[in-house]
């Protein structure tokens, strides 16, 4: 059984170990061989660890833990702190294993960060997406309304990142299993 938690310091580890496997799943072939290879565990897991046991208020991190033991996946926002001034918060990121897609953690992690922003008193979200066709979908899935798009250049490739809002997060589409 997978459960939903919020992260603690002693997750670094499987919260590096899910997003580097997440990150190379996602973008592998898509973005250039230097930045791909930057996402790797040692990095990943010296800032988890920082930002877990330092800094748990700044980006707020839910994980997805199968068996209270294998971290699957994760979430992290920002209440009340978006980049962009008409939103309230904003969802940073959302990774899950490859080895755990296509089993709803995705959308219950989307589901629980918005009830945490919820809870924090943000009315709005947003998030950016880098130049990813099915993570694309899949926000949209989850009401996200493209509103902006703005080149990066990485490595000498230019990529998109996609502006991803929902405008009230008391509107999103209901989480599986619940009753409407």
């Amino acid at each position: 059984m997978i459960s939903l938690r919020p992260a603690q310091p002693g997750d670094a580890a499987g919260i590096a170990r899910a997003h580097v496997e997440a990150w190379h799943g996602a973008y592998d072939g898509r973005l250039p061989r230097p930045m791909l290879d930057a996402v790797e565990y040692s990095k990943r897991l010296a800032s988890w660890t920082i930002l877990l046991e330092d800094h748990p208020a700044v980006l707020p991190t839910l994980v997805a833990v199968e068996n209270d033991s294998t971290i699957t996946g994760f979430a992290t926002i920002s209440p009340g702190r978006s980049q962009v001034e008409e939103f309230d918060g904003e969802l940073h990121m959302i990774f899950v294993a490859p080895a755990y897609q296509r089993r709803d953690l995705g959308r219950r992690l989307f589901h629980a960060a918005a009830d945490l922003l919820r809870a924090a008193g943000d009315r709005s979200m947003m998030a950016w997406l880098l130049d990813q066709p099915k993570a694309a979908a899949f926000l949209a899935a989850l009401g996200g309304k493209p509103l902006a798009m703005t080149p990066l250049d990485a490595f000498g490739q230019r990529l998109d990142q996609q502006l991803y809002v929902w405008p009230d997060l008391n509107t999103l589409p209901p989480q599986p299993g619940s009753v409407s």
